[in-house]
């Protein structure tokens, strides 16, 4: 099996590949996203990065998604990466990591955290 998705994983070559793979796998639609580093504060050593772009997967508008929240909150600040293979690989990564922990809820894992529901958390924040 595990060389069935290997074998599978060595083809994608473009980011509409990366796409139908992701629905595949996970059932969600993402899309690639490109940021220009040149938008980044001065003090952002993400800034200088080669090339000046950055690359996330993000599901598409108004799509909810558990395991994308949950990501974000695990990766914080971590989700834009230099290249798009190593964007795909990492979101793959945790996507399993994810996967073997159970799927846990974004809000439960919030909670446990910080002790209170993120609803709570942000009527403090207005």
């Amino acid at each position: 099996m595990i060389e069935k998705e290997v074998e599978q994983l060595e083809k994608i070559k473009t980011d509409e590949e990366i796409r139908k793979y992701l629905f595949e796998l996970t059932g969600e639609q993402y899309v690639m996203m490109q940021l220009c580093t040149s938008v980044l504060d001065e003090n952002d050593p993400r800034r200088n990065v080669e090339g000046g772009n950055l690359f996330q997967l993000m599901p598409e508008i108004n799509q909810t998604d558990d395991f994308f929240n949950w990501y974000c909150h695990v990766r914080k600040q971590h989700q834009f990466m230099e290249t798009t293979e190593r964007c795909f690989l990492y979101f793959l990564h945790y996507w399993l990591i994810w996967n073997v922990q159970g799927r846990p809820d974004f809000h439960e894992v919030f909670e446990s955290e910080h002790g209170k529901p993120i609803s709570k958390f942000k009527k403090n924040l207005i």
